[in-house]
């Protein structure tokens, strides 16, 4: 408080005093005038600043203080925990808003389409509205109950996340089945009035087996339009680009970056609102304070990585190495808010190889603040390259270049000779090679499996709620201030047994074994690619040119079709 104390006593004064100096001086010596009215503005103004300064100096104080305490200690103290919680709650009150702001929106379309008799104010039509959407939910209308009330009923019958690494998934798996349910029924109602569909009564003789065909069932060109669309759509959005993409969400997460349905916000000014205080608060203290303490927390890792690093080889320096490392790391991953849930920490990997499932490039980060690794990647330059440097400076990583043959043989010899040291760290390497969105994921590389040793896998799954860690497009640079403009970084890590190749077992085999096993822990689909698939075709100019060519070949074909006289002039149509 005396740093404040001296910011509010002495610098603010001075700061005024200067300015108006400063303009004096620059009015006599360029001007020979008066001060106008635009300089006595400007000076009132800088005034106003200075004067301001002391109060937000001591509001970013308390953030950094804050964000710095959740980021050395906040793991132990459960801070972490407590800050997703506050999140679940308000992304929970998001949820129901949007939809009941959906069910009143529907209901006006129905009145100003004379569709429904009985109601005759906005009132009756949005207290119908919510009542429906309360009852199929499972919760009772009342007269003074608002919606925070009902969020709390529902976080009751769902419990939080934080106090169950396992009821995260599932209590929003049935808060959204429910709405889904409610808004089945409202499209099942309004179905029996589209021309072309089938009644109610008749879907269920359909059901029965006893069909009749009736009078009033009759055939319109846009029924099937539903089906065309849906199946359009499925080619358009195939697996592989759908693995490459973000990670569509169930619920908005306040994130002007996944919002969908914008008109519901639109209308709605308590989550137009809460939006924009979100907004204020990501990226006026939150951001700024983010960026502090990661540069603070990286200058710490970096220090205390190259004063071990000039330690003498054996046992001690490892102790210290495991113990830096671990809390390094968890103080960077504090910086990000991220907050790790390890799981069966019974298989720990303790020496061997430990290979998991890659999403971003934290998650070597996330998986080190809970045990000591050497890492094995992908040479890289800029941020992360310098990051690599420093961690190469303590323990025995391993950096290599993918393009380069021998390079990578050199690698094979350098895994197998730290595998006959059971006293160094596990090696923890990705075998897809490539980021994956978190939803699928792709074959694994053989030259890890090749090693005669035990392999160690975990899975890691993320929870895009919160934040999105997918590394999609773009540098280091940006992927760090996507995340630090981001409420937080949630992820479950699960530690699988060991397991070994058969006697008789391929690489290949095996590789696709370990695949499968991490697959089946987290729920992600086995792609029948590797990784060659997103680095050497999308995004690059040659998977450009193949689009190009690919759709000129169906344009010509449509030609010859439809004239079949005619040859296939490349002239004809004007590609784009």
């Amino acid at each position: 408080m005396d740093y404040l104390n001296h910011v509010r006593n002495y610098v603010a004064p001075a700061l005024e005093n200067d300015i108006w100096t400063t303009i004096d001086s620059l009015r006599k010596v360029f001007l020979h005038e008066e001060p106008s009215t635009i300089e006595k503005m400007y000076a009132c103004f800088w005034s106003a600043m200075s004067s301001a300064l002391p109060y937000a100096a001591t509001v970013y104080w308390y953030i950094f203080t804050t964000l710095l305490l959740v980021a050395t200690v906040g793991r132990k103290l459960k801070l972490r925990r407590f800050y997703i919680q506050v999140l679940d709650r308000v992304f929970s009150w998001v949820a129901v808003k949007m939809v009941v702001t959906a069910n009143k929106e529907k209901m006006r379309r129905r009145m100003s389409l004379g569709e429904v008799d009985d109601l005759t104010s906005d009132d009756d039509d949005e207290s119908e509205s919510e009542t429906t959407f309360y009852r199929d939910i499972g919760l009772e209308k009342q007269e003074n109950l608002d919606e925070e009330v009902i969020q709390y009923k529902i976080q009751a019958e769902h419990p939080n996340s934080s106090q169950n690494s396992k009821s995260l998934e599932s209590s929003w798996e049935e808060i959204f089945s429910e709405i889904e349910k409610t808004e089945t029924v409202a499209e099942h109602t309004e179905m029996q009035k589209i021309p072309g569909s089938i009644s109610c009564e008749n879907q269920q003789k359909s059901l029965d087996g006893s069909f009749k065909k009736s009078e009033e069932l009759h055939f319109s060109l846009d029924a099937p339009m539903v089906y065309l669309s849906a199946g359009v759509r499925a080619i358009v959005d195939n697996c592989v680009n759908s693995s490459f993409s973000r990670e569509q969400l169930k619920t908005w997460n306040l994130l002007s970056r996944t919002i969908v349905r914008k008109k519901e916000i639109a209308k709605s000014r308590t989550l137009a609102g809460f939006f924009f205080i979100g907004l204020i608060i990501r990226y006026c203290f939150l951001m700024p304070m983010r960026v502090l303490v990661l540069i603070l927390s990286l200058t710490n890792l970096s220090l205390w990585t190259f004063m071990v690093g000039r330690l003498p080889q054996g046992p001690f320096k490892r102790m210290i190495n495991a113990y830096v490392v671990s809390w390094g790391f968890d103080f960077v991953a504090g910086s990000l808010s991220v907050v790790a849930r390890f799981h069966d920490k019974h298989n720990r990997p303790s020496g061997g190889i430990a290979v998991a499932n890659h999403t971003s490039p934290i998650d070597g980060m996330i998986l080190a603040t809970d045990n000591c690794y050497d890492m094995v990647g992908q040479r890289t330059k800029g941020l992360l390259g310098m990051f690599m440097s420093a961690l190469a400076k303590s323990s025995a990583h391993i950096w290599f270049e993918r393009t380069d043959a021998r390079d990578r043989q050199a690698t094979t010899r350098l895994l197998w000779e730290h595998t006959q040291h059971p006293e160094l760290p596990p090696i923890l390497i990705f075998p897809e090679g490539v980021c994956v969105n978190n939803t699928a994921i792709l074959e694994f590389r053989k030259g890890a499996f090749e090693v005669d040793c035990d392999i160690f896998p975990i899975a890691i799954k993320f929870d895009p709620v919160y934040g999105d860690a997918f590394w999609f497009e773009g540098g280091f640079t940006s992927y760090c201030m996507s995340m630090m403009t981001s409420w937080a970084i949630v992820c479950d890590v699960h530690y699988l047994p060991p397991m070994r190749r058969g006697q008789d077992e391929s690489a290949s085999h095996f590789a696709n074994r370990v695949r499968s096993a991490i697959a089946k822990k987290v729920g992600l689909v086995e792609l029948p690619w590797n990784s060659l698939v997103k680095s050497s075709v999308f995004g690059t100019e040659k998977w450009d040119k193949l689009k190009v060519d690919r759709q000129r070949e169906q344009q010509k074909q449509f030609l010859r079709e439809l004239s079949p006289s005619q040859t296939s002039d490349p002239g004809v149509f004007k590609f784009r």
